[in-house]
C-alpha cells in the first residue's frame, strides 16, 4: 500500500533476480507446503454463522493428491468450547490436483447473554508435505452481546492523501476486537496496513473512538517505529501528544480524522482522513 513497501518488494526482486541468473532454484516436490492463508489470529463474531479459513497448498500441478487435517489445540487460555461455542465442519482437508486452495468451515453458535470474547486455536498437520509457517491460528468469538459490538469485527481500511484527497493505495484488511476485562477499549489490528496492533477508547454515547497517542503501527527494517500522530489541519502542525479521533455512524463504520505515519527520518505519509467500512 504503501511506496516504502513497494521499493523494498522491488529490492528483493532484483536480488532474486540477480541470483537466479548464477544458482537457479528449481522448486520440486519436496518443497511443496501447506498452512493457514491467515496470519496467526483472526475474529469472527457470533452472529456470523459460518465462516470460512482458507487452507493454502504450494505444489506442484499434477503432482498427486495431498491431505491435510486441522485439530483444536487445548489449552487454559482457550475458552471457547468445541461442540458448543463452535463446530468445525470439515477437519480433513485435500488438495487433489497437488497444489490449490481448500477452507476449514466453521460455524459459530449464538447465545443472548454477555460472556465476553472466547477463543480457539486450531493446528495444521499433513502426512505426505511439509507444513508452512503459518501451521497454527487462533480464532476470537466476538461476543456480540459486548457493549462495544457496535464497533467490533473486521473492516475494510483507505487512506486519503493530505495534500489533495486522493486515496494512497489501494484498500486493506483490518479489525477492531474487545479487550478483555475492559468495557471501554478496544485492539485495533492493521491500521494503515501495517501489521502492528494498537489501543482506542470508545465512547458509544459521542460516537467518538479515539485512537491512543503515541503507538506503533509499523515497524520498518531500515527506520525503525512508525508512529500515528495526530494532525492539526487548520495548523499545519502534528502533536505527539493527542489522540487521533474517528467518529463512529450507525453501522459502525468509522472515519478518523487528520494524522500522520512518522518515522525518525520523517513521515512516510501524512492523510486528510482514513476511513474504516465495516464488512
Amino acid at each position: 500500500m504503501k511506496n516504502i513497501h513497494y521499493i523494498l518488494l522491488l529490492v528483493v526482486m532484483i536480488i532474486t533476480a540477480s541470483c537466479s541468473l548464477n544458482e537457479p532454484q528449481m522448486f520440486s516436490e519436496k518443497d511443496s507446503s501447506v498452512m493457514f492463508d491467515k496470519k496467526s489470529s483472526t475474529s469472527i463474531g457470533e452472529k456470523n454463522g459460518t465462516f470460512k479459513i482458507p487452507v493454502v497448498l504450494a505444489g506442484i500441478p499434477g503432482s498427486g493428491n495431498v491431505t491435510a487435517s486441522i485439530e483444536v489445540v487445548p489449552g487454559n487460555d482457550y475458552k471457547a468450547i468445541e461442540g458448543k461455542d463452535f463446530v468445525i465442519e470439515n477437519k480433513n482437508l485435500s488438495f487433489p490436483q497437488g497444489y490449490g486452495v481448500d477452507t476449514v468451515k466453521i460455524t459459530i453458535k449464538d447465545n443472548s447473554v454477555f460472556e465476553g470474547d472466547k477463543t480457539f486455536k486450531l493446528k495444521l498437520s499433513s502426512a505426505n508435505v511439509k507444513v508452512g509457517s503459518y501451521s497454527e491460528v487462533v480464532v476470537t468469538i466476538a461476543d456480540d452481546e459486548h457493549p462495544l459490538a457496535l464497533v467490533i469485527g473486521d473492516y475494510s481500511g483507505a487512506d486519503f492523501k493530505l495534500k489533495d484527497g486522493s486515496q494512497d493505495g489501494g484498500n486493506y484488511d483490518a479489525s477492531i476486537n474487545s479487550i478483555s476485562g475492559s468495557l471501554t477499549q478496544v485492539s485495533i489490528y492493521n491500521f494503515w496496513g501495517g501489521g502492528e496492533t494498537v489501543i482506542a477508547e470508545v465512547n458509544l454515547e459521542a460516537k467518538t473512538i479515539a485512537m491512543l497517542p503515541g503507538q506503533i503501527i509499523y515497524i520498518d527494517s531500515t527506520n525503525g517505529n512508525c508512529y500515528a500522530r495526530y494532525i492539526d489541519a487548520s495548523a499545519g502542525k502534528y502533536d505527539k501528544t493527542s489522540p487521533i479521533v474517528g467518529t463512529i455512524d450507525d453501522k459502525g463504520n468509522i472515519v478518523w480524522g487528520a494524522w500522520g505515519a512518522q518515522v525518525s527520518a520523517g513521515f512516510y505519509g501524512t492523510y486528510k482522513k482514513t476511513t474504516f467500512t465495516k464488512k
